[in-house]
């Protein structure tokens, strides 16, 4: 009977080493699953980084067609600013009229006003006569009307808004290598 005892004990450590395979073989099922899981993962990660790589090639394109636009559209704009400045003419004078104030520089009151805007381009100024420069006013002999005429005239209303308008365009020359003045 010692080999039926011998037996047994090899019996009792297969089972034994059988309940041990088991359990392996359930960890790795568990590992097996867990490493299916993180793989899927990395193929959607991989997947995810694709589709940023393909949407930031996309954005390259997209920017380097929209800066070539935009240099096109300079020089376009260039360009029309040149053919405006040619027709408008390089040099533009514009006055502003000051509102007329109440007390002259002596402290004496203004009673006449010496300069009046006959149009948007003229102005005409009294003053005394004093030798022929300019034509003498009918109504009052001792006086003397000059005109000027400008590109423009701001009457003494119009607001910093309104010259500004008229000379963005200058600013703008001046800003693109142009020279420019203003006074």
């Amino acid at each position: 009977a010692p080999g039926k005892v011998e037996v047994e004990r090899q019996v009792r450590t297969l089972a034994k080493e059988k309940e041990g395979v088991e359990l392996r073989v359930i960890e790795l099922q568990g590992a097996a699953a867990a490493a299916e899981r993180s793989m899927q993962e990395m193929r959607a990660s991989v997947a995810e980084v694709e589709d940023l790589r393909l949407r930031a090639d996309q954005a390259e394109k997209k920017m380097h067609t929209l800066h070539l636009e935009l240099k096109k559209e300079s020089i376009l704009r260039k360009k029309t600013m040149n053919e405006l400045r040619a027709l408008r003419g390089n040099i533009r004078v514009c006055a502003r009229i000051r509102p007329a104030s109440i007390q002259g520089t002596s402290g004496e009151s203004n009673s006449e006003l010496a300069l009046e805007k006959l149009d948007e381009f003229t102005v005409q100024i009294s003053t005394e006569a004093k030798g022929g420069l300019g034509q003498g006013d009918p109504n009052n002999p001792e006086m003397t009307l000059r005109k000027y005429e400008y590109d423009t005239i701001f009457p003494p209303e119009s607001t910093q808004e309104t010259v500004y308008e008229e000379a963005k365009e200058l600013l703008q020359s001046g800003f693109g290598g142009f020279n420019v003045c203003f006074f």
